[in-house]
């Protein structure tokens, strides 16, 4: 939208536009960064050679944080930040993996080797009592295996990093830019 403005006018003009420019870049900012969010799924999905998601909290967990000078774009979950920048090697918990390996149902290869084992009497399977008594089942035993495998690998290598919002923050430079332009032009 152009506008026609006399010498006299150019001065106030210009005034009124530097106070409302803040205001628009930071609208357009804002804007950019749900096109960064919109980026970081698109680089979930793709991520090679594994995708870092197991329940999808991590992918649905990006959110935009409002501020005075735009927006930050952000994630709440713990794993962010091993998934970004990865993890060096180093002792790690199977016990955190547990859930995980059951979930995914990692256990299952080894599964026929456990039960192999209580039958030929090298392990004791526990059973289910009355009252609630703790067991251990054969497929407790597997996901302990298979989990304590997974903590020896990365504590030998750790984890590779997947760098999904440096990706994405590349792909959404023009997006981020073109939301500025489009807050420039309004009002």
């Amino acid at each position: 939208m152009s506008k026609s403005i006399t010498i006299d006018q150019l001065g106030p003009e210009l005034r009124a536009l530097a106070r409302k420019m803040p205001d628009r870049v930071r609208k357009g900012l804002r804007e950019g960064a749900l096109a960064v969010i919109a980026q970081v799924q698109k680089e979930i999905a793709t991520t090679k050679p594994h995708q870092p998601e197991d329940t999808g909290a991590y992918a649905a967990a990006w959110r935009k944080r409002n501020t005075k000078d735009g927006a930050i774009v952000l994630n709440s979950m713990p794993q962010a930040l091993w998934i970004e920048r990865g993890r060096r090697p180093g002792p790690v918990s199977s016990t955190h993996l547990l859930d995980w390996v059951r979930r995914k149902r990692l256990y299952l290869d080894v599964l026929p080797k456990v039960l192999a084992e209580h039958k030929a009497g090298k392990i004791q399977l526990e059973r289910r009592g009355k009252r609630g008594s703790v067991h251990r089942s054969a497929v407790d035993e597997a996901c302990k295996r298979v989990a304590f495998l997974i903590a020896r690998k990365l504590a030998k290598e750790g984890y590779t990093p997947r760098y999904p919002l440096r990706r994405a923050l590349e792909h959404s430079k023009k997006p981020i830019a073109d939301a500025i332009a489009r807050a420039m032009k309004e009002g």
